[in-house]
């Protein structure tokens, strides 16, 4: 053990004559703690919201969504076979998209936007018949599970579809109505999607859109989502001008720059706790300084370099640090791995439905907690902590001697 590491530690673990220096340094630890715990559960939980919504919306969506500019997309098998040449295009499917009203038996209604699809095909792009429960035929609908809950339905009962599209009758206009009977229930755990999502097949979707054998768009899955500009890229440049690729990251692009920036704002944010705390191991470490004169006054007498006297208060500044940085670690992980445990405690004792997914998307709290961001709290912890070291050491280490020994 170096000198000054023993002699902070001394300094550290001695009886104070002021109980308010032993009182700053269990605040300042305590406050250390505080922040880095703050910071690690914040962290975990934005984390683990961003990886579930790529997980859940590369579950619903395509990596690719290829359209006509001109409208409906004639010809679609041509243009998947097209699409498909390209070697980083795993799967591609048909998809029909249009908006409707649907009414129940009983008289409720409700919103909903209508995807035709080939199940087999729509099943090698998305997670669809891992999210399916029940089947979808001829004539049939799958409803999300919200759609079925704000309904009122179950399976076999007729549900009416009315689009916007018209036809004339005895010289009026009337909406296009057509009743399907309800065969299974569409559930991916993500709030948006399932409060509004409606499934058709392909055939009966063209029917009720009047697109006859067109279709909205072709939905593509890549080996690499991420890639998904390139591709896109290549993509229109073979089909041609009259088509347009666009990815998933465009269809949602403010929505992941602002889950980006939010994360970094938050992380400045809970810093902000570890400064104070920081302020708190320099007010302690000034207080030392000025209780332990005579010993610096000493040190520095039998010939003590100054660079040592820092060390000293530096040592013990960054053990505060240090211990309080750990703590918060240690509270950290646990915190956020009991996230889940705390909110259903205190919703069966209050009612109170902290995390509704109404809200939250989701219908748990979402955590990953990652090597990188925990490295970047504890290094964020123990550099703040050294800085506030560095004011009340340089001042330990200025004083003279004779000063510090005239009264003794």
């Amino acid at each position: 053990m170096t000198f000054e590491l023993f002699l902070g530690l001394r300094y550290l673990k001695s009886k104070r004559k002021n109980f308010f220096i032993s009182f700053i340094t269990a605040i300042s630890v305590v406050g250390v703690m505080v922040g880095v715990t703050a910071l690690i559960t914040v962290l975990a939980v934005m984390t683990g919201f961003d990886q579930e919504l790529r997980e859940k919306i590369l579950g619903n969506k395509s990596h690719l969504t290829v359209q006509s500019t001109s409208g409906a997309l004639d010809g679609y098998e041509a243009v998947m076979a097209e699409i498909e040449k390209d070697p980083e295009v795993e799967a591609a499917a048909p998809f029909v998209q249009t908006q409707a009203i649907l009414l129940s038996p009983s008289g409720e209604n409700t919103g909903a936007v209508i995807l035709g699809i080939d199940p087999q095909r729509q099943s090698d792009v998305t997670d669809f018949a891992e999210n399916l429960r029940g089947e979808i035929n001829e004539h049939g609908i799958v409803l999300g599970s919200g759609v079925k809950y704000a309904l009122n339905v179950r399976s076999g009962d007729k549900v009416t579809v009315v689009t916007g599209r018209k036809f004339s009758l005895f010289f009026r206009d009337h909406p296009a109505m057509k009743p399907f009977a309800v065969t299974g229930e569409y559930h991916s755990g993500m709030y948006e999607y399932d409060v509004s999502s409606v499934f058709l097949l392909l055939e009966d979707a063209q029917k009720l859109a009047g697109l006859k054998n067109a279709v909205s768009g072709i939905q593509v899955k890549l080996r690499d989502p991420f890639n998904a500009w390139e591709v896109g890229g290549r993509i229109e440049d073979r089909l041609g001008r009259q088509y347009r690729a666009v990815t998933w990251i465009e269809q949602d692009r403010t929505f992941w720059s602002a889950l980006k920036q939010e994360k970094a704002v938050m992380f400045v944010i809970l810093t902000l706790v570890v400064v104070v705390a920081a302020f708190n191991i320099a007010s302690t470490l000034i207080m030392v300084v000025m209780e332990k004169r005579r010993d610096i006054g000493l040190l520095r007498s039998i010939g003590t370099p100054t660079r040592r006297i820092m060390g000293v208060f530096i040592f013990e500044g960054l053990t505060v640090g240090l211990v309080g940085t750990t703590l918060g670690l240690v509270g950290g992980i646990a915190l956020s791995n009991s996230l889940n445990r705390i909110e259903n405690f205190i919703a069966e004792k209050t009612g109170l439905d902290i995390f509704s997914e109404q809200i939250y998307i989701f219908d748990r709290i979402p955590v990953t907690i990652q090597v990188t961001d925990v490295v970047l709290v504890t290094l964020s912890a123990v550099l703040i902590s050294f800085l506030a070291t560095l004011y009340p050491a340089w001042q330990a280490a200025r004083l003279k001697p004779v000063e510090c020994l005239r009264y003794e």
